[in-house]
């Protein structure tokens, strides 16, 4: 069997997000696995993933990038202009506040994953919240 074409992510995200399937946008249940199941679930779907940069995968850099990356990483819970929309929060913010929500993003909410990604995708993500305004208009 060949690698699923998807996104890379890590078996650290993939847990967090198994662990809040009932936080999503859509229907789904809660988790009611334990830790250990959540990290056999990630482990299993990141074998089937593409691990390569998101940059690659999609030939994006600079503020696309970041948008791929805010879908991928954030967008399933907070959509811009949507769905938990936290772009009040988030537009217009300092740099600082965008190193602190890095560091405790996992600690907002315990549902929260944390962020795990890579530095160019951060970088690139902070260029495109950097773009928004409150509402995502």
């Amino acid at each position: 069997k060949g690698k699923v074409k998807q996104v890379i992510m890590d078996p650290a995200f993939i847990a967090g997000v198994v662990k809040s399937t009932h936080k999503l946008r859509g229907n789904m249940p809660p988790f009611l696995g334990n830790e250990t199941e959540a990290k056999a679930i990630a482990d299993h779907l990141y074998e089937q993933l593409d691990h390569r940069p998101l940059s690659r995968i999609y030939g994006l850099s600079g503020v696309e990038l970041g948008k791929k990356a805010y879908e991928i990483r954030c967008g399933r819970c907070h959509v811009i202009g949507g769905f938990n929309d936290k772009s009040e929060t988030i537009a217009g913010a300092s740099d600082d506040d965008y190193a602190n929500l890095r560091s405790s993003s996992g600690e907002l909410d315990e549902f929260m994953p944390g962020y795990t990604g890579s530095d160019e995708d951060w970088n690139a993500m902070v260029e495109y919240l950097k773009t928004l305004t409150p509402g995502g208009k």
